[in-house]
């Protein structure tokens, strides 16, 4: 009995000196700190770079929403449930391009006087953030496609 207390304990005591952290992975391949805070912005960026291009993208459904819009509202009568869905799917896209540009009127890209905790966490945080812009940015790209492919 008591030899199974103390593998227990062994055990436990080997997990909790594990640091378990979001950012882990970065922390096994760039030991340096500052290599650490490094790499964690060009994975925030990256995925920023990534949301770009479908802003332009954004644009022109847009147009094509409004252009299919402006033919149904000419007779509303003739599909009213199309021209329902066209207006949230252009609530949708004006959400999407919003959320981009809400995220980076906010980011912040300096961290002088900042502590390795604090610009880790932030830059989890943000990564976090432009992960779940980008998603909804995608998803309502493909949802207005398949709309205007109907």
């Amino acid at each position: 009995m008591k030899k199974w207390i103390i593998i227990i304990v062994v055990i436990f005591t080997v997990l909790g000196c594990r640091k378990s952290t979001s950012n882990g992975d970065i922390e096994s391949k760039y030991p340096d700190p500052i290599s650490q805070e490094t790499q964690l912005y060009k994975d925030v960026i990256a995925v920023h770079d990534k949301v770009m291009p479908s802003l332009g993208n954004i644009a022109s459904l847009k147009s094509r929403i409004e252009e299919q819009i402006g033919i149904l509202e000419s007779n509303p009568d003739l599909e009213p449930e199309r021209l329902t869905k066209l207006r949230n799917q252009m609530k949708a896209l004006d959400e999407a391009d919003e959320a981009m540009m809400a995220w980076m009127r906010i980011f912040i890209a300096s961290y002088e006087d900042w502590e390795h905790d604090s610009i880790m966490q932030y830059l989890i945080d943000e990564k976090d953030k432009i992960d779940k812009v980008y998603e909804m940015v995608d998803y309502t790209i493909r949802q207005t496609k398949a709309l205007l492919e109907e």
